[in-house]
């Protein structure tokens, strides 16, 4: 895990600096204190702060227990393969849509079976990625991919 650990940590500042790069390509119109910027550079900065002290920690400890669970390792494979075909189905059926069914799609892999209480996973995504998008769309006006 430590091994795992180190390697996680150190690749996720490499892309929270190159996102801090991709920031500064962020137009500044705004005259006032809070820009732009103001928000993604903070929310970077943090996950690098977060991500350091997990590699210094890792690094400096001494226990050399190492194993690779490997039902822990599908799981992760199986939740990184949802979340990609998530990105995909984004703007090709839009927010609701692909957020129920990447929520449905989890909940399900991780209960395990398929029963009643699927019906009440899936019912339960819908409502919460409705909830989600009238949120962000109505109160914070952010514009989500509706269905085209």
């Amino acid at each position: 895990m430590k091994k795992a650990n180190i390697i996680t940590s150190t690749f996720i500042i490499g892309i929270s600096i190159f996102l801090l790069y991709v920031t500064t390509k962020i137009k500044d119109v705004s005259m006032g204190v809070l820009t732009p910027r103001t928000f993604p550079n903070f929310i970077l900065y943090s996950i690098i702060l977060l991500s350091l002290g997990i590699l210094i920690s890792n690094v400096s400890d001494k226990d050399d227990k190492e194993f690779i669970d490997s039902k822990g390792l599908k799981k992760v494979s199986v939740t990184i393969f949802i979340c990609i075909v998530y990105i995909l189905l984004l703007d090709n059926i839009g927010f609701l849509l692909s957020s129920a069914v990447l929520l449905s799609a989890l909940g399900i892999y991780y209960y395990g079976k398929i029963d009643k209480l699927a019906i009440k996973i899936v019912v339960t995504s819908l409502i919460v990625a409705s909830i989600v998008f009238y949120l962000f769309n109505n109160v914070f006006n952010v514009l989500l991919p509706k269905l085209l």
